[in-house]
């Protein structure tokens, strides 16, 4: 082998072992960003489940303070109503003696 023929021959070499290098990292590479990918998608579902767990606390919390609000509301319409049928029934005579009154009664 002459001096030429070795010098092509290493160079020859180090090209091939150029592109093996460049190829493990062009895998390394590939490898790398499925892991991101899937890291991501992991971090993503944590952060759901995460969101989701507090908004299941939040409604629930502010469901019961809602049912508590209509609760209290009911009651108190309900004491209103049988404040105003009270009320009704205790004046409705006098308020139809007046009725009658007004309507027999005829100014001249």
């Amino acid at each position: 082998m002459t001096e030429g023929e070795y010098g092509i021959s290493k160079l020859l070499d180090a090209e091939k072992k150029a592109l093996k290098r460049i190829n493990e990292a062009r895998q390394a590479r590939t490898e790398k960003l499925k892991q991101a990918k899937k890291d991501a998608k992991n971090d993503i579902e944590a952060y759901k489940k995460l969101k989701g767990e507090e908004f299941k606390i939040y409604r629930e919390k502010h469901t019961e303070s809602t049912t508590a609000e209509q609760d209290k509301l009911r009651k108190e319409t309900e004491e209103k109503v049988r404040l105003t049928e009270k009320e009704i029934e205790r004046n409705s005579e006098e308020v139809i003696r007046m009725l009658l009154d007004m309507v027999v009664k005829v100014n001249v």
